[in-house]
């Protein structure tokens, strides 16, 4: 039998998911330097998409807990293919997201994506 949880339990998992997986974010990303030629060049390249100013600390906790990353990582799988995508604003290289707040790379993943549908 399947429990159902409720809308405050969900946003309670989220928060402690949240928090152990910015750890582990943090621990990875002191991994290995671009100075010893470690990391690609798109891991070096700064982020138009990364300015989370003005979310909540929620909202910055849902795009760690999905684990948001600005460039896929899974072939074939990119934010500007799934169903959640919202198209960026004229001029703009950043779109949106239905379940992702902010600013969200076309060329982004997280584990959250769903192929897009007609």
């Amino acid at each position: 039998m399947s429990k159902k949880i409720t809308r405050k339990e969900f946003f309670q998992k989220i928060a402690f998911y949240g928090i152990g997986a910015a750890g582990v974010a943090g621990v990875l990303n002191s991994c290995g330097s671009s100075e010893e030629g470690g990391g690609s060049e798109a891991a070096k390249a700064p982020d138009p998409c990364g300015d989370t100013t003005g979310l909540t600390e929620m909202e910055i906790k849902v795009r760690t807990t999905f684990e948001y990353i600005p460039t896929s990582n899974v072939a074939n799988k990119f934010c500007d293919n799934c169903q959640f995508w919202v198209l960026p604003a004229e001029g703009s290289p950043c779109g949106g997201c239905q379940i992702i707040k902010g600013p969200i790379h076309p060329k982004g993943y997280c584990n959250q994506w769903i192929i897009k549908t007609a």
